[in-house]
């Protein structure tokens, strides 16, 4: 069924109804194996089958107006609203990590939880609320939050975006047409976690779109208008591979000397403050972070990324980067090959966004009124979001909570008060600009 009980109108608070009908969404969706894969090609998108199905999944799940899964997986789903009313869309990704397995996952509910330490059924894993600040933050408040078994992601990044919005298509389709505020363009996105990759790609299927928002943060209140501006690089290391038993002289171990780059790289990284890794920086702090080594004697490969706010920080890293490699060549056979490719993959979003100050005005006051929260924090994301392509393609597009933390590992967890208060922010978004007076011709 659609809703329960009819609300009474747009704006209205989800009630217990829709609350318990999104939170069985959630696990039900997070029980989808839908983790990409960033050793695909990149033009293999999605870069996981289990992506595509999960979206053909949702879209027969309710009875959409009109709703189509694209060339890479993605569903997009358009509800309308009041005729001459403006269009906007709305977007979570359908992908979990592939830090972490997201395979069988098993989420656990904890009802009404009384703010006591959550232990984790596998493993020796338990979720303190005096070292997670957030899980700390509703402690007092009796909600449900959502976690995995101890060996697995959740998965809340993003399906809780996935369910919120949901909820949200249930609600506007229990209203009549006109009461709906604007036209909303649903879209449940693939390979996020590996790149942006669909984001650089997709197309909303509705003609005009006025603004577009993503609904993949962590921080609750918050609107993230300040993305990473972010390099992806590989090292390749080609050697020469000979029977180990007759190799006197002649082996040349790529993955040794692969190894060798990655300690360097990390380990002078991490001993230089204007460098730093993911684990000895904070704020906007940069870094560089080696993700994996692989290969063989004959050939390996590095992948690792560079971060910082700035432009000028992330070429600063790059260099850094070819110097480990200039001191890692002296130290190698003369037979050694080495290849180094870097190239952005998004870059800062706020320049771009602060030439488009409806989309991010909206979207602070959607979330004052639907959180009560009155100074609604505009911040910025130790990340990036679909948001950061898509706004450097001219589809300006903050990002709003979603109700995850700690995503990308086993001590993931979500909270179904502040999946219901992202929900309801999305329903205020369509009340304003419905309310706006910006029709169709004058998008973005």
């Amino acid at each position: 069924s659609i809703c329960a009980e009819q609300p009474a109108t747009l704006t209205s608070p989800l009630d217990q109804s829709e609350r318990e009908q999104m939170l069985q969404d959630f696990v039900e969706f997070a029980r989808f194996m839908t983790e990409s894969a960033d050793s695909a090609a990149e033009d293999a998108i999605p870069s996981t089958e289990g992506q595509r199905d999960f979206s053909i999944h949702v879209s027969k799940l309710l009875p959409w107006p009109q709703a189509e899964v694209d060339h890479f997986g993605c569903l997009h789903a358009v509800i309308p609203g009041p005729a001459n009313a403006p269009t906007i869309a709305m977007l979570a990704h359908v992908d979990t990590s592939p830090q972490f397995t997201g395979k069988g996952v098993r989420p656990i509910v904890h009802r009404e939880w009384d703010g006591s330490p959550i232990k984790l059924p596998v493993g020796d894993l338990t979720l303190h609320p005096d070292d997670m600040p957030a899980l700390k933050r509703v402690a007092t408040l009796k909600d449900t939050i959502i976690t995995a078994s101890g060996d697995t992601l959740l998965g809340a990044d993003d399906k809780s975006g996935v369910a919120l919005l949901v909820a949200v298509a249930r609600r506007l389709m229990s209203l009549p047409q006109e009461q709906r505020g604007a036209t909303v363009e649903l879209v449940f996105n693939t390979d996020e976690e590996i790149g942006l990759r669909s984001a650089g790609k997709l197309n909303f299927i509705s003609e005009h779109v006025v603004g577009s928002y993503t609904f993949d943060g962590e921080t609750f209140s918050q609107v993230d208008t300040e993305t990473w501006h972010a390099d992806g690089c590989e090292l390749k290391v080609h050697g020469v591979s000979v029977h180990p038993g007759y190799s006197t002289g002649k082996m040349v171990n790529a993955a040794a000397i692969a190894a060798h780059f990655a300690s360097e790289l990390h380990r002078g990284a991490e001993q230089d403050l204007r460098i730093g890794t993911p684990a000895t920086t904070a704020d906007r702090q940069g870094f560089v972070h080696v993700l994996s080594v692989r290969g063989d004697v004959g050939s390996a490969t590095v992948p690792f990324i560079l971060r910082d706010f700035e432009e000028d920080g992330v070429t600063a890293r790059r260099a850094f980067a070819e110097g480990v490699l200039q001191r890692v060549k002296k130290e190698s056979p003369s037979a050694a090959v080495f290849e180094l490719a870097c190239s952005n993959t998004y870059k800062n979003m706020k320049s771009y966004l602060d030439q488009n100050p409806q989309v991010v005005e909206y979207a602070v006051e959607a979330v004052r009124r639907a959180t009560g929260v009155q100074e609604v924090r505009q911040g910025a994301i130790r990340g990036g979001t679909d948001g950061s392509v898509l706004t450097l393609r001219g589809k300006p597009t903050p990002n709003i909570f979603a109700g995850w933390h700690e995503a990308h590992g086993p001590k993931e967890w979500a909270s179904l008060h502040e999946m219901s208060m992202a929900a309801e922010t999305a329903l205020h978004l369509l009340s304003l600009w419905g309310k706006s007076g910006n029709s169709n011709k004058s998008e973005l």
